[in-house]
């Protein structure tokens, strides 16, 4: 008898855009299905270029989803729609081709990211890889979307009073220029180094 049920996807490319900045700022990524949102996190952190220094959530849907969902932050939400992002799997969350997401990070700057589902994938994913995106990331602590658009007319005016010590303050932290997809993937397979193949033996211990 055939089987009509849709089959699962093993992983997801999505378009990470970073909102109200006044300029385009965007990651493409391809993550697996089995990744937990804690793990997403981390993915989008070195994905966009960002320093993993504050929280975070992710909303879809009526779910939102933190890594301290017990905390004063969610007193008045329905505590049944406040998942833990150490358990909640992508897979889980049921996504399709259009899902959108939104991704806070630093609950004091307000960094807001889109995240929408450009593809299902059904083929295995070893690891989340970038492969694609454009603009540089903003500094950590800037000042939230404002703070950013000041910073960035100091640091492109050497006449501005303010350039010299915005370029001291941010050159550690900030990399402008066009989007460089290879180093960015680079970081994450630091993180993520891809599961070992079926049938193979683990590295011997010395």
């Amino acid at each position: 008898m055939l089987d009509f049920r849709r089959p699962h996807p093993t992983g997801f490319e999505m378009e990470v855009s970073l909102l109200n900045t006044g300029t385009t700022i965007n990651r493409i990524i391809e993550v697996p299905a089995r990744l937990r949102v804690k793990q997403l996190h981390m993915v989008l952190q070195f994905a966009m270029g960002w320093r993993n220094g504050h929280l975070y959530e992710l909303r879809w849907g009526p779910y939102l989803i933190s890594e301290d969902p017990a905390g004063e932050l969610y007193d008045y939400d329905n505590p049944d729609l406040v998942l833990d992002a150490s358990d909640v799997t992508l897979a889980r969350q049921g996504l399709r081709r259009d899902s959108l997401l939104t991704y806070l990070y630093d609950f004091g700057d307000q960094w807001v990211h889109s995240i929408r589902v450009k593809e299902e994938i059904f083929q295995p994913l070893a690891r989340p890889r970038v492969i694609g995106g454009e603009g540089a990331c903003p500094p950590e602590d800037v000042g939230g979307v404002g703070g950013y658009a000041e910073f960035l007319e100091a640091w492109s005016d050497p006449e501005h009073e303010g350039h010299d010590d915005m370029v001291r303050w941010a050159t550690n932290w900030y990399t402008p220029g066009p989007f460089d997809v290879a180093k960015a993937d680079e970081r994450i397979a630091k993180r993520f180094p891809g599961r070992r193949a079926k049938g193979t033996a683990p590295p011997a211990t010395p």
